[in-house]
């Protein structure tokens, strides 16, 4: 029995109920068919149109078997207002997106965001999907590889991993011209059958910026070694006394002037350094050879580093037998910036200790200070480029922030890991793995 707002009684049997219902489902169902239509058209309104189709249709449903009064205005006009703004929101977003959005199964693409249209040169939706993936990329991409081949085994990892993140090359279809891009494909379900998203970014100006970035750096650090060659030599032979006997006035200003001119060889070897490792242009030639005389050779070259600030050097324990697969140059390198970082972060009188140990098939190699440790937010950046824990003007320790970051690459070059341990107030604990060599090479391993 239902109670109209005019207080009128409707008396209603239990069968007819259920055949009312009945005749409800089955024109929603009608409504609901009309609404598979904007489905095949577009996916984005597939997702929510049917839906608010069938909200529709039960009220259109109800509205013809009760009356207008009885069933559309309480819950499925709200449910029906609310489902339309919901709606209209995921398109704006979706339609105003800088980026690329497209959706595509084993058919190909099947919808698309306005910023597509205009990525790839296209006036309409179905202009866009007309074309298959392979005809908006060249026949192969920067690697060499071949397109279609490199892209199976992308949407593969997507599929299989939920999502995945890489760079290609896209092509427009009005000029042909192609333009460099980063894409996310994430894996979905759509009325049960999977599908793939697409986000493509046009990342021109960004790859344009960091070439100029790069070619900067190299003009910029090759014009002034040089040079600073040439003017640290000529200082250091002058203090040596190659010229003959200087006041100790002008000793002390030229000791001066030649200690920065080091100084500034040493940032531009660290630019060159990370230039090379960003590029891949590092050379790396691998040998098999014992830990222990690359570490002691290490420790002789930056004790008078350790010295500056009052600081020695000290070896806790060794892995006599242990053999590694590096280049001898490189890891003392790393090593050096570890004990020079340490050094200048240690108090003066203090003591750096270094330990060498084998843990499994790895051995590990830690340089220990008890100076006033790493910040707490700091540490996530602790690896990052150009990243110093003071990087303001009036800093107190020097250096370019580069060091820790070309450890880093060096280390996992070397198929190596690395990283640190620290409590604020009680110094820190830098330290890297390797793997111990067990074969040994008649001659050097080159890696680029």
């Amino acid at each position: 029995m239902l109670n109209t707002k005019n207080n009128q009684t409707i008396s209603v049997s239990s069968k007819s109920t259920m055949t009312y219902l009945a005749q409800i489902v089955a024109l929603a169902a009608l409504y609901f068919a009309a609404g598979q239509a904007s489905f095949s058209v577009a996916v984005s309104n597939g997702i929510v149109s049917p839906v608010i189709f069938a909200a529709e249709g039960f009220a259109l449903a109800g509205t013809i078997l009760f009356g207008a009064r009885v069933w559309p205005g309480i819950f499925l006009g709200q449910l029906l207002l609310a489902l339309r703004e919901s709606e209209a929101k995921f398109h704006t977003l979706y339609d105003s997106s800088n980026d690329a959005v497209m959706l595509l199964n084993e058919q190909g693409f099947f919808d698309c965001n306005k910023a597509t249209l205009a990525m790839f040169g296209c006036t309409t939706q179905q202009e866009f999907c007309s074309y298959h993936p392979a005809q908006l990329s060249p026949p192969t991409q920067e690697c060499g590889t071949d397109s279609m081949t490199l892209a199976k085994k992308h949407i593969a990892a997507a599929m299989q991993n939920g999502s995945h993140r890489f760079e290609w090359t896209h092509t427009r279809v009005d000029t042909g011209t192609s333009f460099p891009t980063e894409v996310l494909l994430s894996a979905m379900t759509l009325a049960g059958n999977p599908v793939l998203q697409a986000t493509v970014r046009d990342i021109a100006e960004r790859k344009r910026i960091d070439q100029m970035k790069a070619e900067f750096v190299s003009t910029v650090s090759h014009e002034l070694r040089t040079p600073l060659t040439s003017i640290s030599g000529a200082l250091g032979l002058i203090i040596g006394g190659a010229l003959g006997e200087i006041p100790d006035r002008v000793k002390q200003m030229l000791a001066i002037a030649h200690k920065n001119s080091l100084r500034l060889t040493l940032i531009i070897n660290d630019l060159l350094d990370m230039e090379k490792l960003v590029a891949g242009k590092m050379r790396f030639d691998m040998q098999s050879q014992a830990l222990m005389p690359l570490v002691e050779h290490t420790l002789d070259t930056v004790r008078a580093y350790g010295e500056q600030y009052q600081v020695h050097f000290e070896v806790l324990n060794n892995s006599d037998d242990a053999q590694v697969l590096v280049d001898g140059l490189r890891l003392q390198q790393v090593l050096g910036n570890f004990l020079s970082n340490a050094a200048k972060f240690s108090h003066q009188g203090g003591t750096v200790e270094v330990t060498a140990r084998r843990i499994g098939d790895h051995v590990r190699v830690e340089v220990i200070d008890h100076g006033r440790g790493i910040p707490t937010e700091f540490r996530s950046h602790i690896f990052q480029k150009f990243s110093q824990a003071d990087s303001s003007d009036t800093r107190q320790k020097g250096g370019t922030g580069l060091g820790l970051a070309i450890s880093k690459e060096i280390i996992e070059r070397m198929n190596g890991t690395v990283g640190f341990e620290s409590a604020e107030g009680q110094g820190a604990c830098f330290y890297f793995e390797l793997p111990v060599c067990t074969k040994t090479f008649e001659s050097p391993v080159t890696i680029v």
